[in-house]
């Protein structure tokens, strides 16, 4: 062989070899062979034992799909952001910031649903909602002032009140 030749050859070494090095990861271990054969049975979650590993259950409550905001109506500093992390960590999109609500000394807290042709829905929602997470939270169709405080996209609207503060 000639000398281009051979400086081929110990490039295509050095890819091959630069090739495993970066597939295993710099693992440095000795690298697994992978399986050969057709795969054996497997259970629904890719369990190789064929064992089935439940789904786990969605939050009581949740409702998939259905944007929520957060309003304080009350004076404790933090309140909307706090319950809207719980709401977030239950799984509920949040359709917009936590924000104070335009009227403080609310008592109780409510849950308003945007009316239209969805309107149905939006209320049997709130009330879902208002059961399982307020404590059975009055429930309200928004009125047309309070829904230009809310994005276009968001279902429900929360005004928390003094019901919800904690002891």
């Amino acid at each position: 062989m000639n000398l281009g030749t051979w400086r081929i050859v110990i490039l295509a070494a050095l890819v091959a070899f630069g090739a495993v090095i970066l597939s295993n990861g710099f693992s440095g271990g000795p690298v697994a062979a992978p399986p050969t054969g057709p795969p054996g049975p497997t259970g629904p979650t890719g369990d190789p034992t064929g064992t089935q590993t439940p789904e786990p259950p969605p939050p009581e409550g949740q409702v998939d799909g259905v944007a929520v905001a957060v309003f304080n109506g009350t004076g404790t500093v933090g309140l909307a952001a706090d319950v809207t992390i719980v709401l977030q960590d239950a799984g509920y999109t949040i359709g917009q910031d936590a924000t104070d609500a335009p009227n403080k000394g609310v008592r109780g807290t409510t849950v308003y649903f945007r009316g239209g042709p969805d309107a149905a829905q939006n209320e049997a929602n709130a009330q879902l909602l208002a059961d399982d997470q307020f404590g059975g939270a009055k429930v309200r169709r928004i009125n047309p002032g309070f829904a230009d405080l809310v994005k276009a996209d968001t279902d429900l609207v929360i005004v928390l009140g003094q019901d919800q503060i904690p002891a």
